[in-house]
Formats: C-alpha cells, structure tokens, sequence
C-alpha cells in the first residue's frame, strides 16, 4: 500500500523529522503526546490525543491510527521534506508492530516514529511539481491528514 505521510509544519520539526530520518531511519510523526507519550499501540489513545491537544474532534486522532496498516515495503509519501516543494519517498521497515518506533519523551511532540528500511529523494532530486507527478500534486491539498492511503497512485510512485 502507499500513503500520503504528512510531517509537522511547525519551525524546527522538518529539521528534526530529517535527523531522525537520516542518523536512525526513522520517520517521525506529530501529535505523540511531548513529554507524556500517546502510544497507537494503547487503547485509549484517540481519547487520550484528543484530550491532549484539545482537538474539537476525533478526525485526526483517529486518522494516525491508519498507521496500524502499515505492512512491510508499504511507500510512505512525505510532501515538503526535505524543503517545502519538495517530496521524499520513505519504505516501510516492517509491519505494524515492529516498524512502529514510539519515543518515550520527545519536547518536539513527533513521538510516533517509523521504522523506514529506504528513503529516496532526500537530497531534494524530487520537486513535487514534476509532471510525472501532477496528478498527485493536484490531489495534495485534499490529502491534508496526517496519514492517508492513496491506492490509487500507488503505480506511480512505484
């Protein structure tokens, strides 16, 4: 399977999100809980998220549970890492639960990691507006939560 993997556009996490990448090829992902860990792994963390960063709703809680999907060699899409126009290509390293690599603590709240086996695109080679890539391009903006399945570019980026 491949998703659309969206990273935190806060100042400082792409810098961050891109040394854990690269010193420990790990993905990470925001909404962790900082300094009191969420785990994907516990039942009550849509309801502990949501209460944590006082969300309105449960959208998004719920939404990083699709990475309990993950399966090994599924295709993490990232846009806008490693700089914004850019997108970076991540191979999930295991399935759920062996890729999933949560950090005790983290001031940064990207607690979720993801164990990736390759990334490609790091080095910034893939400008998101390619024309090999319009058509996900064109669908981006609608792609606006954290983890998405997109089957239907799977082909594509493949």
């Amino acid at each position: 399977m491949i998703y659309n993997f969206r990273i935190d556009p806060s100042p400082g996490a792409r810098e961050v999100i891109l040394g854990r990448l690269t010193e420990g090829r790990i993905l990470c992902q925001g909404w962790g809980g900082g300094g009191s860990l969420l785990d994907l792994r516990n039942d009550d963390f849509v309801q502990r998220c949501r209460a944590l960063y006082q969300l309105p709703t449960t959208r998004i809680a719920t939404n990083l549970c699709q990475m309990k999907g993950f399966q090994d060699g599924d295709l993490l899409v990232t846009p806008h890492l490693p700089k914004y126009g850019h997108v970076a290509i991540q191979v999930v390293d295991g399935g759920f639960p062996a890729c999933y690599a949560p950090l005790a603590s983290d001031e940064h709240h990207l607690n979720h990691g993801i164990r990736v086996r390759d990334s490609v695109g790091l080095d910034g080679r893939i400008n998101a507006s390619n024309v090999a890539l319009s058509a996900w391009n064109a669908k981006l903006s609608a792609l606006r939560l954290p983890v998405v399945r997109m089957p239907q570019f799977e082909d594509l980026f493949r």
